[in-house]
């Protein structure tokens, strides 16, 4: 017996449709995910199902220590131009903000504002700023619940009844409203700098804090308490020029001891005496003390280191009285310095602790010299009115004995001068490149200070050999001789006192200094990387106070290499607060290596950061204090795909046909430069015309690592990976493919035809329009129906 199908000559109508559903069947199988029309959108910004609204919300840093934030709502109408109305009505913002903040200049914490009639693709934006309130800190939504915009939209509906012509149009007002998730933010805590160490002791602390996108702020707080009982010894030498010129007022003439360069130098140096050594919360028991030399064709020591105000002021004197100027004396600026050695030699012999200091003020270019010997008799050479290179390059010398670090000596006068006569005498130096080395008093801090004149070749040549002997700013080009010049050098006497003040704040910096040649090492963790310009984003403070110093700031960042960091705290000041504290903030900026990165507890840096220092009292290396690394939690990067339906009538009276469901399929590109080959992350939507769907995901790179995420994530979100991607569709029967368009806005005026996109962190939201045409000649048919049957023969 065998079985015998009856023939038939036609395809039931139904087949068709039965293998497009196989077919999707199958796709869906092997798809990860499918959202249907109307899911949840992203976290800080959603559209409405219908492209009717779009509210954007963000929050950004305002004042990161006063912990305040500026929440801004952007609504705008993003209906289609295609609607019966695109203008929206009553539109009505409302926002609650979390009991754990307050909003700046309202009591409540409720945001509600009305924006009326927004017209097609206006947009209205409000802003507010909230501060978090005591005791809140770490990671927290600003809101208690979703941000709500309530709004009216108008359409035509139509109707039918008995009344001719049956078919009737008319105007419909929905109310309708759209929420938006609350943002997270991280809040610092309160009072993050460390506590009051005690006495003598000193503390690190460190902290990281979100700034921006991918970008944290890493600070570091090093506190210390001045001992009392035991306060640091300082002896400052200041050497003053008394040549003729010193007489002189700001044009270079004589116009009386009131509008004169020395007067504007004596009572600078009597308030600096004042300034330090009547200041009782440095100066303790009489442990400092001040010397006063002066020079002009020789130099001598108007007063040995004393403790006593009224001694200073009387050697300095007044008009007529202390330091006098004589006429026709030149300028000996070897001898200055070597006086001043002889006195550094002194202080070192009976206080070997103390820090020391030499403030040394000229008027004008070196015109005697010594050649190294000693101050007397023949020794002083040279012409007293001109200045050739031996007085520059001997007055170098000399700075070198004492101080040390010149390498380039010479080379700043000419080889000889005229004399009386108008002969050309031969005075040479010869020019000298030698080896970086210490003289007897290193660490003992020089100052040149000078008074420039109107003539610019000897206001270089002054510049060129004050910067050259001095050690407070570092002098490797001319726009460092420029900074030095600006800060130090000055041709009016009424600003004299404004640098001597200067000078007078960083002595006091110095001498109430916690830490000595203290450097901080630190090692950034491999999940994050130093920006090239780090050094133009340290921020420094002490006591809260922020230093605008360009010259500490750009000395801030030691060095650079790879992972690591070192930062120089030699020249932050460090003046001491009523309570004898000192507490220096230095902080800097790292970004994530991978934008795509997320992850909870994140170390900031590998090890721990290292404080070295010498103790500012002994001068010895201190014990290094160690600090472990602050963690921080990344948020994933989130997206939403809109993919949406369209269909052309074409005049076809078949509206039946646009209520079926159209599979629409986005997989990605495995070759972006022939945007043919995909590879198995593919994602199905399954849309109606006039309707969209929607995915939203997290995004992640080729090879992020994103394993380090432990908080609860929504599981109902992808993880899919950043790159070019493909739209396609299986056109069912009745249909033609239009077009593919693709928009990163969703804007009217900014959609792309073409179905291959990027999904990145930069285009997390991409919209996707499908079009089709509807046709009823696309696929062959019968007009009739037979059944199949199947009979037993024999």
């Amino acid at each position: 017996m065998r079985r015998k199908r009856t023939k038939h000559n036609v395809w039931d109508k139904r087949i068709v449709p039965i293998l497009v559903a196989s077919i999707l069947l199958f796709t869906l199988m092997i798809s990860p995910f499918t959202k249907p029309l109307g899911a949840e959108a992203a976290a800080i910004s959603q559209q409405s199902s219908d492209d009717r609204i779009t509210i954007t919300k963000s929050v950004e840093v305002v004042d990161d220590t006063e912990r305040e934030f500026k929440v801004t709502l952007n609504i705008k109408n993003s209906i289609s131009k295609h609607a019966d109305d695109t203008t929206l009505y009553n539109v009505v913002v409302t926002d609650v903000v979390d009991n754990g903040f307050s909003i700046v200049g309202s009591n409540g914490n409720t945001i509600s504002k009305s924006l009326g009639s927004m017209a097609h693709n206006s947009s209205q934006t409000i802003t507010y700023n909230i501060k978090a309130k005591s005791g809140v800190s770490g990671y927290k939504n600003v809101n208690t619940s979703s941000a709500k915009v309530n709004y009216q939209y108008k359409y035509k509906e139509t109707y039918s009844d008995w009344n001719w012509p049956f078919v009737h149009t008319r105007w419909v007002t929905k109310d309708t409203f759209l929420q938006i998730k609350s943002p997270t933010i991280y809040v610092k805590p309160e009072n993050i700098d460390v506590p009051d160490p005690e006495e003598g002791k000193i503390t690190l602390n460190k902290s990281a804090v979100k700034t921006g996108d991918g970008q944290y702020r890493i600070s570091f707080d090093v506190a210390g308490k001045i001992q009392k009982a035991d306060p640091k010894q300082a002896d400052i030498v200041v050497v003053i020029d008394k040549s003729t010129s010193m007489s002189y007022d700001s044009r270079g003439t004589s116009s009386g001891y009131d509008n004169s360069r020395i007067k504007a130098v004596k009572e600078s140096v009597k308030k600096l005496a004042q300034d330090v050594l009547g200041n009782t919360s440095i100066n303790k028991g009489n442990n400092i003390k001040i010397a006063i030399a002066s020079f002009s064709e020789n130099a001598n020591i108007d007063l040995n280191f004393s403790t006593s105000i009224n001694d200073i002021n009387t050697a300095v004197g007044g008009q007529g009285t202390g330091i006098k100027i004589y006429t026709n004396q030149g300028t000996n600026t070897e001898a200055g310095i070597k006086m001043a050695g002889k006195l550094l030699d002194d202080s070192k012999a009976k206080r070997p602790d103390a820090v020391r200091f030499v403030v040394m003020f000229t008027d004008g270019l070196p015109t005697f010299y010594l050649a190294g010997k000693e101050d007397k008799g023949d020794n002083v050479k040279g012409p007293g009115y001109a200045s050739p290179d031996p007085c520059f390059g001997y007055a170098q010398e000399e700075y070198n004995r004492v101080i040390g670090g010149i390498t380039k000596l010479g080379g700043i006068g000419k080889d000889g001068y005229y004399d009386n006569r108008g002969y050309w005498t031969k005075c040479e130096y010869k020019d000298k490149t030698i080896s970086a080395a210490d003289g007897r008093h290193p660490d003992a801090k020089f100052y040149s200070v000078g008074f420039t004149s109107s003539d610019t070749t000897d206001n270089n040549m002054m510049i060129n050999f004050l910067s050259s002997t001095q050690n407070v700013m570092k002098i490797k080009d001319d726009k460092d001789k420029k900074k030095f010049s600006d800060k130090y050098c000055t041709g009016s006497t009424a600003a004299i006192g404004t640098i001597f003040g200067d000078i007078t704040n960083q002595i006091k910096q110095s001498i109430s200094s916690i830490v000595d040649n203290a450097v901080i090492s630190d090692v950034v963790s491999d999940e994050f990387v130093i920006p090239n310009n780090v050094g133009s984003n340290v921020k420094v403070s002490v006591n809260n106070t922020k230093i605008k110093d360009s010259e500490v700031l750009s000395s801030m960042v030691k060095s650079v290499n790879g992972q690591n960091i070192v930062f120089d705290l030699s020249k932050v000041p460090q003046e001491i607060d009523k309570n004898g504290m000192v507490k220096i903030s230095v902080s800097f900026f790292v970004n994530v290596r991978d934008k795509y990165f997320s992850g909870n507890k994140i170390n900031t840096n590998n090890g721990d950061a290292v404080l070295n220092y010498k103790d500012p009292k002994t001068h010895n290396q201190a014990t290094p204090i160690k600090v472990k690394s602050p963690t921080v939690d990344i948020a994933p990067v989130e997206g939403m795909l809109y993919v949406s339906k369209y269909v052309d009538l074409k005049g076809i009276s078949k509206a039946d046909k646009t209520s079926n469901e159209f599979p629409i399929y986005i997989e990605k590109v495995a070759n972006p430069k022939t945007a043919t080959q995909t590879d198995l992350s593919r994602y199905a939507f399954n849309v109606t015309a006039g309707t969209t769907s929607t995915m939203d995901f997290y995004l992640r790179g080729q090879s992020t690592d994103i394993t380090k995420i432990n908080n609860a994530l929504d599981m109902g979100k992808n993880y899919i990976t950043a790159g070019t991607y493909k739209a396609s569709e299986i056109v069912p029967m009745d249909y033609q493919k239009a077009s593919i368009q693709y928009s990163y806005t969703g804007n009217d005026n900014d959609w792309t035809t073409g179905d291959t996109f990027e999904i990145t962190k930069e285009h997390n939201k991409v919209y996707i329009k499908v079009t089709n045409n509807l046709v009823n000649n696309t696929y062959w048919r019968d007009s009739s129906n037979s059944k199949n049957e199947f009979k037993l023969t024999e």
